[in-house]
């Protein structure tokens, strides 16, 4: 029992140092029952963002996105994956650069 206890403390610790333990990512909340949505989909605002910023001690940025499932097709090739929509201040909160162009 102890073994299993620490094998999800280290994962859960890998988990939080990938992201960072400066980072918190908040998404809206919805059901799901055996694979059925159910409920209803609660949804953030850009407003949401910014009273988090004003009201919550320690946060200094936002970046509020969308995200969806998506269609890619490429040189014939068809399949579906998810795609990430997020403001400017995504770029320099998660500390990614682009491999070329600017962001």
């Amino acid at each position: 029992m102890l073994a299993l206890g620490q094998g999800a403390r280290e994962r859960v610790m890998e988990r939080v140092s990938v992201m960072g333990t400066n980072l918190l990512i908040i998404r809206p909340g919805q059901s799901i029952f055996h694979g059925v949505f159910s409920g209803i989909q609660q949804t953030l605002t850009e407003d949401d963002a910014l009273a988090i910023v004003r009201e919550v001690a320690g946060v200094r940025q936002v970046a509020p996105a969308v995200g969806g499932s998506v269609q890619v097709k490429y040189m014939g090739r068809n399949w579906r994956t998810r795609a990430t929509g997020p403001t400017t201040a995504y770029l320099p909160i998660r500390d990614f650069a682009p491999a070329e162009g600017r962001g």
